[in-house]
């Protein structure tokens, strides 16, 4: 029997026509496997759906023969799960004797489900069945652990041959990197410095060598023809023609509040960050012109955009906002924006890797440490705190730039001096730091030099800058109540084992141990971990190249798979506005009403309600009447709005549903007695409730992250939506009362998923 014979017998393939069949073989692949080879391990990602052609497998929960769950054999299929989810497998699948297995895409399948219905039905019959039977449990936990590639840095997601080129395009300086998806290497680096002077200098560092070439390049057109000529004589390419490569990713220093994560770049993209120039004069419009040429070099690329912006837009409004009139953060956008996104998001991937730790159960500090320093607080995976602002100019000391100073002294400098903003501009950025103090050089390792021969300049200038960056972690420390990492990188950060000592002496008391020996030691290279602390410290310290350029690599390649994937529009998703509500466990209710009948009754925002309401009582004020879910949790759990979270004189996280870790608590009050619980109060993020089949026939997935397109008379896009996948889900978008006013969405109003931003697991 041929594939197309045996296709035609399996359910749910025996629905699809000749064409369909065609479509769906020609991108499937036929694997071999060897009697006892691994087909599947405990922790790797499903990316696609297996059907056994020939032979037989095993399917086991560890390594154990007599942990043996079933057999499969000729017909059967594994992996359906990855359609609708991004989990690693929790079994392991060997090959019981010689076999083929047809490897089918997830992007074939998605396209015929939305194509023909009749094969979305039993698809759909199949899913809601296996989601009906799914639960988080701790074989899951291990399975992540046991993923060597969670977070596709080393583009284990795809099977093809990428070529990504990685551009980032500076005043006077051009840097790139080349990227094939089929290796785990950078296949080599490029740099072009003093464009526009006679001493332009391209600096190439490939697998046979370094080299260096000094030659006159005017403008940022000439030191892109200039690559472009290096990467096609580079025998390390493996590129003949420039249009091999496929995607670029280019580095754009700001996004300002537009972009939450990388985007492919269109007309309307280039013009969004066209307006965001004014908040980065000084790089914007130079990324803007690499774009653009390198657009009409590369016209049938993939071109997206990476921000450096882009992983700080998690940050909470407390954290943001500046205390100035609330007119010149909505009209002129001067708010908080923080940068070095993309090393501060790649760090903390590989801490998560590093650590065997699941990403959302962590809390790291990253600090990157080079010319430009900054902070990053980092929660649950994203940034609820940095130390740069609406520039790179305010935080931490500096290269050139002064970092944190009083206000006032840039108007006594232009009072009592005569300068003009621009003589002040290049004070504070050019002149100061770890130069100005020093009255030296930028770099620490002059200064360290310099301090050792007795300079009292150099070691004020590292004194001030170890301080700072201490002083920092302290206040971060209280912003997440606790952390398990504390990481180093960037080039001081990376190198300077006497500044990442200075920085943790005294740190002991927060958990911060660290081991000196191991710490002078540490040599990293780009790939690896050290772990600096003593094997008692309470908090790990992490020393971790930055790489940049692979980190904006893998965010071209997922922006790319975004945009190819799509999603399918199937019509409007109603808004639900849901108040403040109370999800008691079963043991809870009976404390605070008794052994009632426990009546149920409809309430507008929530499924069920039971009839009793209860008083919640915070260390600020009261909440009366508040609802009770119609549905017991294993735990309590409180979700309010951020004006009742003010009531109440809390803060309570944003915070997904049941992510109840290192949140604060409360007293509920009922009819019959009261409730005090240690945590459990949460501000619920926004998500999108959905069926398996409406989730099928949309191209989602569980754990998706979308924006949403409002469809009333303010028309706005709500970006960073959870999408939640159930058997049996009526779709709908889920609010809170707050955002609703603030979006004037009443009740009926509706919206449409606009883009999927993000599709990872951990």
């Amino acid at each position: 029997m041929g594939i197309n014979e045996l296709l035609k017998s399996v359910h749910p393939f025996s629905v699809l026509n000749a064409k369909e069949l065609e479509k769906l073989l020609s991108e499937s692949r036929v694997v071999e496997f060897r009697e006892g080879e691994s087909v599947m391990r405990i922790g790797d990602i499903q990316r696609h759906l297996y059907l056994i052609y020939d032979g037989s497998v095993r399917v086991m929960s560890d390594g154990d023969e007599n942990a043996s769950i079933k057999t499969l054999k000729r017909g059967d299929i594994f992996g359906e799960m990855s359609l609708l989810t991004g989990e690693p497998s929790i079994y392991k699948i060997i090959a019981l004797n010689e076999c083929r297995i047809i490897r089918i895409s997830e992007k074939i399948l998605s396209f015929i489900i939305g194509e023909n219905e009749k094969f979305l039905n039993p698809v759909n019959d199949v899913l809601s069945s296996l989601f009906r039977e799914r639960h988080d449990d701790t074989r899951l936990l291990t399975a992540l652990s046991l993923n060597n590639d969670p977070y596709d840095l080393a583009f284990t997601s795809t099977d093809d041959s990428i070529k990504i080129l990685v551009i980032n395009t500076g005043s006077s300086s051009l840097k790139y990197s080349l990227f094939d998806t089929s290796k785990n290497i950078t296949l080599f680096t490029g740099l072009i410095e003093n464009i526009g002077s006679a001493e332009s200098v391209h600096k190439t560092d490939t697998r046979e060598g370094k080299e260096e070439r000094h030659l006159k390049i005017d403008g940022i057109g000439e030191a892109l023809s200039e690559m472009v000529s290096f990467i096609k004589e580079s025998p390390v390419s493996g590129i003949g023609d420039i249009s091999e490569i496929s995607a670029v990713g280019h580095r754009v220093v700001h996004g300002g509040e537009k972009f939450s994560g990388s985007v492919v770049l269109t007309d309307d993209v280039i013009t969004s960050v066209k307006e965001c120039s004014e908040l980065a004069p000084l790089h914007n419009p130079y990324n803007l012109a690499g774009i653009e040429e390198m657009r009409r070099l590369l016209p049938s690329a993939l071109h997206v955009a990476v921000f450096d912006t882009a992983f700080h837009q998690s940050m909470p409004e407390r954290a943001f906002k500046y205390a100035i009139p609330g007119e010149l953060y909505e009209k002129q956008q001067i708010r908080r924006y923080g940068f070095h996104g993309s090393n501060h998001k790649f760090v903390c991937l590989r801490a998560s890797m590093f650590l065997k730790r699941p990403l959302h159960s962590m809390k790291l500090i990253s600090c990157h440490l080079g010319n430009g320093v900054s902070l990053c607080a980092i929660e649950r995976g994203g940034s609820v705190d940095t130390s740069m602002g609406m520039t790179p100019l305010e935080g931490l000391v500096m290269g050139t730039r002064s970092g944190d100073i009083d206000p006032g002294i840039v108007f006594h400098l232009m009072r009592t001096l005569n300068m003009s903003p621009d003589d002040v501009d290049k004070i504070l950025n050019k002149k100061s730091g770890l130069l100005g103090v020093s009255g030296k050089s930028n770099d620490m390792r002059e200064l360290f030099k310099s301090a050792l021969e007795g300079d009292i300049g150099s070691k004020s200038a590292i004194n001030i800058f170890c301080y700072r960056v201490r002083k920092y972690i302290g206040s971060y420390m209280a912003v997440l109540g606790d952390a398990d990492a504390l990481i180093f990188t960037a080039g001081i950060g990376e190198n300077s084992s006497e500044v990442r000592a200075r920085i943790c002496n005294g740190l002991e008391s927060f958990g911060i141990h660290m081991d000196h020996r191991a710490n002078r030691n540490a040599r990293p290279q780009k790939g690896e971990v050290i772990d600096i602390s003593k094997s008692d410290s309470k908090i790990r310290i992490l020393v971790i190249p930055a790489d940049e350029e692979r980190m904006i690599a893998r965010e071209t390649l997922h922006a790319a798979r975004m945009a190819g994937a799509g999603h399918r529009t199937a019509g409007s998703i109603p808004f639900v506005v849901q108040p403040s509500h109370v999800h008691l466990s079963r043991s809870d209710f009976t404390t605070l009403f008794g052994n009632n009948d426990a009546g149920k009754l409809p309430v507008a925002g929530l499924q069920t309600a039971f009839k009793e309401r209860v008083r919640l009582i915070g260390p600020g004020g009261e909440i009366d009447e508040v609802a009770v879910s119609g549905s017991f949790r294993d735990k309590t759990q409180v979700e309010v709005s951020s004006t009742d979270e003010f009531r109440l004189g809390i803060m309570a996280p944003l915070r997904d549903a049941g992510d109840l870790e290192g949140t604060p608590g409360l007293t509920i009050e009922g009819s019959k007695g009261a409730v005090k619980i240690k945590r459990g109060v949460i501000r619920v993020r926004k998500h999108i409730h959905i069926s398996v089949k409406e989730a099928l026939m949309r191209g989602l997935k569980d754990r998706d992250i979308v924006t949403v397109r409002t469809e009333n008379d303010k028309n706005s896009i709500l970006g960073d939506i959870l999408v939640k996948v159930w058997s049996d889900s009526v779709s709908a978008i889920h609010i809170d009362k707050d955002e609703a006013l603030a979006l004037n969405i009443k009740r009926g109003d509706t919206g449409d998923i606009e883009s999927i931003r993000s599709r990872l697991y951990m």
